[in-house]
């Protein structure tokens, strides 16, 4: 079963800013060397690219680390009320009172 998206991300917008350019730098530094070792800095950087561009680490994914917070999870009764309440402040918009008619 795959993740929601936003429940992936786990890491702050400052890493993920810090991660894309860095992994930019790395992969064009490494992709101009056109070596073995160039093509080890390039594949870093672009996991670092990877990295900024998606918002999830998979290093703090194994060793279970979160630099932002869980998102709120609410339960479905206090969802139903949401609803209901705002149905009810807006119930009738737009019919006019039955006395006018």
């Amino acid at each position: 079963m795959q993740t929601p998206r936003k429940a992936a991300v786990n890491i702050t917008e400052a890493e993920r800013v810090v991660s894309a350019v860095a992994g930019g730098i790395l992969a064009w530094a490494g992709l101009r060397k056109k070596s073995s070792a160039g093509m080890a800095l390039a594949l870093a950087g672009g996991e670092l690219l990877r990295r900024g561009i998606t918002g999830h680490c998979y290093a703090f994914e194994l060793l279970g680390v979160r630099t932002v917070p869980e998102p709120e999870i609410r339960d479905a009764a206090h969802a139903d009320w949401e609803v209901d309440n705002a149905s009810e402040e807006s119930f009738p918009a737009s019919d006019a009172p039955s006395f006018t008619r």
